[in-house]
């Protein structure tokens, strides 16, 4: 497990690189759902409440980005 999370942390700083690049943003959402299996579909895909979790932080960055464009 700790392998696993050292490589997360060398993925998520790689695209925090990417994001100094203009007009590039990088939405991080390592740690949004809670590893507990009620929040998990399967190892790749969330329960319907994750996705909406995953809806909302988007929605956050995108209006945060675009406030004239986006409700």
């Amino acid at each position: 497990w700790p392998v696993v999370i050292a490589m997360l942390q060398q993925f998520a700083a790689m695209l925090a690189a990417l994001a100094t690049y203009p007009r590039i943003s990088v939405i991080n959402g390592q740690g949004t759902l809670k590893p507990v299996p009620a929040a998990w579909h399967n190892e790749l895909h969330p329960a319907s409440a994750g996705y909406d979790r995953f809806a909302a932080l988007f929605q956050r960055q995108l209006r945060s980005l675009f406030p004239d464009r986006v409700a």
